[in-house]
């Protein structure tokens, strides 16, 4: 019989050291089936919310579901069939969760008939997401009035301009501002 090492010289070689269960911050992003209506999606979340709780999560924040185009159509078998959609209702949720659970959210996830698609990864606590700036348009306030130029006809040829010519006109206009 072999016995383990102990790490440690005041623990006895043959005893297992269990360790803390490691809570880590996860946000699960879900995608629901697009014919389910307004009431029944609200009670999708919920269940998805009871799954979490189930397993001892702590919420933290979380994204109000809304219906959103996809960007490439989901197959799902249902009936003996398959079915494509290009909707869904879409929303997340951050929690802080046990790591060693999380193979059974995802196969909580996984059975939830409503659910066809989802993805669980390991974020901060903090709100990491940008913040949309809004542009601000500078208005100008100008005294004069914008002369225009006079059109020339399309008959008319535009031939060499002289250097005295091009001098007068860049002076009126200098002269003008």
């Amino acid at each position: 019989m072999v016995k383990a090492k102990s790490k440690k010289a005041d623990v006895p070689a043959n005893t297992l050291e269990v360790e803390a269960p490691l809570m880590r911050v996860y946000e699960i992003a879900y995608h629901i089936l697009p014919t389910i209506d307004g009431a029944e999606v609200e009670k999708v979340v919920s269940e998805i919310r009871k799954i979490l709780e189930d397993l001892g999560a702590s919420f933290i924040a979380e994204g109000a579901h809304q219906r959103m185009p996809l960007s490439f159509p989901i197959a799902i078998w249902n009936n003996g069939k398959y079915t494509n959609y290009d909707h869904s209702h879409f929303g997340w949720i951050k929690c802080e969760l046990n790591s060693t659970l999380l193979g059974t959210l995802e196969i909580a996830l996984k059975a939830h008939k409503s659910v066809i698609r989802h993805l669980v990864f390991k974020t901060v606590r903090e709100d990491m997401r940008a913040q949309v700036r809004q542009h601000v348009l500078k208005e100008v306030k100008r005294t004069d009035t914008i002369k225009s130029s006079p059109r020339r006809s399309e008959g008319e040829s535009q031939g060499p301009v002289s250097e005295e010519k091009l001098d007068a006109a860049i002076d009126v206009l200098v002269s003008e501002v």
